[in-house]
């Protein structure tokens, strides 16, 4: 079975934190430490 997990940073602007992004073909996972909603709400858009 193969699984390719791939990572995609996304940088805050407000503050020096980061959101990655874990995806496979199957699903994704969001860890998101931006600390600002406004900008959370650009990554998922």
């Amino acid at each position: 079975m193969k699984n390719e997990l791939k990572l995609s940073a996304y940088n805050g602007k407000e503050a020096n934190v980061n959101s990655y992004l874990f995806t496979d073909s199957k699903s994704a996972i969001l860890v998101d430490a931006l600390r600002n909603s406004e900008e959370a709400k650009k990554l998922v858009a």
